[in-house]
Order: C-alpha cells, then structure tokens, then sequence
C-alpha cells in the first residue's frame, strides 16, 4: 500500500475528503502520504464537524504569517506565539473561505469583540493574498467588505459556490456582483420576510449558474408576519437562468399564493427538482412540468396522478423519485387504483432508477407488482416502503411474509438498502427466514420504526446476521429521520 502510485493514492483521498478521521490517519503513514494528502484536507479546512473554537492549532497556522500584525489585538493570555515555522504552506491548499468559522477562529486570540472583528479582518485578508483562486465562500455572518480588499478582484473572480443568507445588508451583494458572475452553486439560507435586492442583482449577473437551493429557516413569529413573501423576484430571475439552471431545490416554509409551476416548466434542462416542505403541486399545475432530463425528483406534497404524469412525460433518465410526506391514502380519491398505476410507470418509464420511495395498501396485487419492480429496475439501490392501513390486515404475518418474500426472491444485485416507515411488524421467525435467504448477497442495511424490534431476541437475532456480514447497518429512527436520511 506504501508504495502505490502517488495519482492513485490521489484519487483515494479525494474519495476520503469528507472523511477527516479516515484522511487525518493517512498522513501518519509516510512522508509521501502526508504530502499527498496535506492538499487534500486543506482544499475546504471548514468543512469538517469539529469544534473550531478549541483548535488553536488552526489558528497558529493561519495567523503565524501575520502575527505581529495582530499582537496589539491578542489578549488570550493562554496563546502563546508559535517560534518554530510548518513543514507545508498550508493557505496555500486553501480554496475556501468560511466566514462564521474564522469568526469562531478569531475567538482563540480575544474574548473582546473588537479585537476579534480585527483578526478576522487580517485572517480573510491573508486567506485572500495567501489563496491562488477563492473556489467557495461561506457569506453569513459577514461583517467586512471583503470586495475592497486588495487582490479580492482577482482572487474571488473564480467564485464557484456562495452560501449566504438573507439578512445579509444588501449592499454586500451589490459589492460581490461587481467581482463575481460566474458562480455556478448559490446557496441561499432564507431568514427575513422580504425580499433582498443585492441578492436578486447579485443571481441576475451570474452567467453560468448551475445549481441554486433556497432554504427557509424562519421563526414563527416571523410567519405570521408574512404579506409578500420574498420568492417571486428570485424565481423570475431564475427563468432568466433557464440555460443554464440543471438543478433547482426549494425547501418553504411559507404556504405562498404566488404560483411558480409555470416559471418551473420553463426550465428545461433540469436534472434536479426538489420542492420539499410546504411546497404544495397540483394534478391541473404538474402535467406541464416536462423535463427531458430530469434525474432526481422530489415533491413533497402530490397526488399519485400528479407525480405520474411528471414522471411520463420526463426523459426516463430518473435515477431518484422521492416522494417524503405520505398523506396520500387519505387525500386520493382513488388511492388504490394510482398507487398502482405509480408502480407500473416506475418500472415502465424509468428502468434505470437507484433510489425510490413507494407508497401502497397492502393487498396481493400490490405485492406482485412491486416484485415486477424489482426484477426490472435493476439498477435500484434503495428503496423506502411504506404500507398504508397496516391496521386492516386480516392477517398482518402472512402479508408481512408475502412482502420479504418478493424482496428475497426479485430484488436486483444492486439492492443495499431497505427503509421500512409503517407500524408493520415482521415475527421473528419470519425475519430470520429473510435474512437467512440473504446470506450471499451484499450486505443490507434495514432501517425501521424507532420502537419497532426492542426485544432481546430481535437484537439477538439481528446483531447475530450482522456480525455474519448479512446485514451491514440496522437502525430504528423516527419517521421524519427515515425519510430524510433517504
């Protein structure tokens, strides 16, 4: 392993840049580990869940090249400056800028506001000299006009993702779209009622943009304060982008009256819709939805009808049909007959789908044409069942045997994991016979009800197929966990 070429261990710890104790370990191996690897871990060094208030390593690093710049702004009398110089010029790795982590950074040197509001100035203006090209950029929180720094133009020209939010002043925006348009991924964190202009000014410039989320983070008191709420400028200006825009995730927490399908449709070249939370379609609003390339699909609240006819007139490219909110049972007119009809056009318009979620009532029919299902889309990976009604099973073991049955039988080689949300309870032995039958397939990962299988024999019985290698996670969670972790 020590002596693989260093473009393939390249590879490997891309592969293992969201994996800091994994990637962390490689650079103790060798030299040219370390140094392979060192680039990698400092391409983003914000991105990682660790406590960066503690990490006064961190903070030598970054501010040693500077530090008698800040001496006077320093009064931790726990700091001490560091005398010996590093085996890297790590900033120089650094593609990234994360504005609430170097507030927290900043902490280490001060526990006075202003001296830390200077040493954040001085760590963004070295970030910036020290940086080749600014790649991403952490905006929330900001206090300094980054824009005016020297070298700022040339350094944050190349923006590739901005998250921001939107209590941000609006005079930032305009100052960053003076500098950046091209930025492909914007993050918008929503936290104000009304709309920001430098943030519409600031999306209109972009000339390439790829990938935008919205994402509402509001408080009560502030909903009930809504009149207008901030979407429709932003989604008219995405219309502009619709060249461009392949992925587009809306994530409201605002029942809006402002209808957006017919801004939606005419985005053509989309890979990616989410519409999640209170992002509410209709069966009259979603047949002109007509996406030729249309890879991942989520929608929150839709009929069956609705969703189908999405899902006909796409391109057959999905891979991910999600749907998170079950209500559909008691809200569809003809539920049985549409979760039917949602079955077959899976496995009829989208043979290549990975990743899927499916909703019906636990009748013979349903059972068989899931297992048609699943001897068609053999690329499927993972699946989330839930079963409607559970309660007016005449006999819930012989169904719930049915159901693992058709899994065992049909379920393609790709198959890695299994989402269980429903109150159906598979006996012992049963489960065992499933398990049994999976022994030489990829191990599985079952996840379930939080207070389904507590019982010291369930345990047992699970723990036993995990240390056999059969299973390879098993997790109870609770229904909104399941679907979100999805």
């Amino acid at each position: 392993m020590t002596k693989l070429n260093r473009d393939v261990l390249l590879l490997i710890f891309q592969e293992l840049e969201y994996d800091p104790n994994t990637l962390f370990s490689c650079l103790l191996v060798n030299k040219a580990w370390c140094e392979i690897a060192v680039p990698v871990l400092w391409k983003n060094p914000w991105r990682y869940n660790v406590n960066y208030g503690n990490k006064i390593h961190l903070f030598y690093i970054i501010t040693l090249l500077f530090i008698n710049n800040i001496n006077k702004y320093i009064t931790n009398q726990l700091y001490q400056i560091p005398t010996k110089t590093f085996l890297f010029n790590y900033l120089s790795f650094c593609r990234s800028i994360d504005i609430n982590i170097i507030s927290v950074i900043s902490t280490i040197g001060s526990h006075l506001t202003y001296n830390q509001f200077f040493i954040q100035e001085k760590i963004i203006n070295i970030l910036l000299n020290k940086c080749d090209r600014i790649k991403y950029l952490d905006m929330r929180s900001i206090k300094h006009q980054i824009f005016y720094f020297p070298n700022a133009k040339f350094h944050l020209k190349s923006l590739h993702e901005l998250i921001c939010d939107t209590t941000i002043d609006f005079s930032f925006f305009y100052g960053f779209s003076n500098i950046c348009n091209n930025i492909e991924n914007i993050i918008v964190i929503n936290r104000s009622i009304k709309a920001n202009p430098g943030l519409i000014e600031l999306i209109r410039v972009q000339q390439n943009l790829k990938y935008f989320e919205w994402r509402d983070e509001l408080d009560d008191d502030q909903l009930l304060l809504f009149e207008e709420p901030p979407y429709e400028e932003i989604f008219l200006i995405l219309k502009l982008k619709k060249d461009t825009l392949l992925h587009l995730k809306m994530y409201f927490l605002y029942i809006f009256l402002f209808e957006i399908q017919e801004i939606i449709s005419e985005l053509i070249n989309l890979r990616t819709l989410v519409a999640a939370d209170f992002c509410f379609f209709s069966e009259r609003q979603l047949p002109i939805f007509k996406f030729k390339h249309l890879e991942t699909l989520q929608l929150d609240h839709v009929t069956f009808k609705a969703i189908t006819d999405v899902i006909k007139n796409s391109g057959g490219a999905l891979k991910d049909i999600l749907m998170k909110h079950y209500d559909h049972f008691r809200c569809d007119i003809h539920f049985d007959e549409d979760s039917l009809t949602f079955i077959r056009t899976i496995y009829e318009h989208c043979p290549s789908v990975e990743c899927l979620s499916l909703l019906f009532p636990p009748t013979k029919e349903h059972i068989a044409e899931f297992e048609k299902l699943l001897k068609r889309c053999e690329n499927l990976k993972s699946v989330l069942i839930l079963i409607s009604n559970v309660d007016i099973v005449e006999n819930e073991e012989v169904y719930g045997k049915e159901l693992l049955e058709a899994l065992s039988r049909s379920a393609p080689a790709n198959l890695r994991e299994i989402r269980f949300v429903d109150d159906l309870s598979f006996p012992l032995k049963i489960l065992e016979s499933f398990l049994e039958s999976w022994r030489n397939r990829s191990a599985i990962s079952i996840y379930m009800n939080h207070h389904a299988y507590e019982g010291e024999s369930y345990m047992n019985l699970l723990n036993k197929y995990k240390i056999e290698g059969v299973i390879k996670n098993f997790k109870r969670e609770f229904e909104r966990d399941i679907y979100y972790s999805v």
